[in-house]
């Protein structure tokens, strides 16, 4: 799809997936300084790239809700980059078996400005540095009731890695794997806004019974669309 510089909507419905099937790398979707994209109700899939976010990079505005970001790669941000001077609101989305070849941020590596809400990261993969989420040192992250599970880490932090300001509050952090910091490793070990729920030392877990059970599963989409093709549910 080429570069978005004005503001976009692809409006998805059930079966809707956007994903590449050709053998050349791509990513799915490049949002430019200035341009605004919003998704909802569809799968970005497959999206692969040697530079950041396989699936989405952001330097605008971009708004998820509903979204399943799977199967995708980039040297760093394996399912979505949000770069510096970027904003994005992740709402009820997941992101699954996204990987990195480079640093991190299997899920996502975040260098601008993030909410995380109702959502789940799940089964991704850096080889360095944040299995789930990578927030650099321009990156803030906001994390609200969102689960982490089952991401791994070559390095530290097999969910998250903060360089910057993250917060998560009611989330839970459970079941990731790194060579220090199973849950969470942050800039000099120092624990960011006191705004999570609870948070154990060791493995860097927060309770299981402070999930919320409304935290999505979204079905796998079983249709297919062209990339860029707008729909409306």
């Amino acid at each position: 799809m080429p570069l978005i510089t004005a503001s976009i909507a692809l409006l998805g419905g059930p079966g809707t997936v956007i994903s590449r099937s050709s053998v050349t790398a791509f990513r799915i979707l490049d949002i430019a300084a200035g341009g605004a994209l919003r998704v909802s109700n569809a799968a970005i899939q497959n999206g692969s790239t040697a530079g950041l976010g396989g699936g989405i990079q952001n330097a605008g505005t971009l708004h998820l809700k509903q979204v399943l970001l799977s199967g995708n790669s980039a040297a760093n941000g394996g399912g979505m980059a949000n770069i510096s001077g970027g904003t994005a609101n992740i709402h009820h989305t997941v992101l699954d078996r996204n990987t990195t070849t480079g640093v991190g941020g299997g899920g996502i590596i975040n260098s601008g400005t993030m909410t995380l809400l109702g959502s789940s990261l799940s089964g991704n993969t850096a080889p360095i540095n944040g299995g789930g989420l990578n927030t650099q040192a321009s990156g803030k992250a906001d994390i609200v009731n969102s689960a982490f599970d089952h991401n791994v880490s070559g390095g530290l932090g097999g969910a998250i890695s903060n360089l910057g300001s993250t917060s998560l509050t009611v989330s839970v952090v459970q079941f990731n794997t790194g060579s220090a910091g199973g849950g969470e490793r942050h800039r000099e070990q120092q624990r960011h806004p006191a705004r999570v729920a609870r948070h154990e030392e060791q493995p860097g877990q927060l309770q299981p019974a402070q999930r919320d059970p409304g935290l999505p599963r979204l079905p796998r989409p079983r249709g297919r669309v062209s990339p860029g093709q707008a729909l409306r549910a």
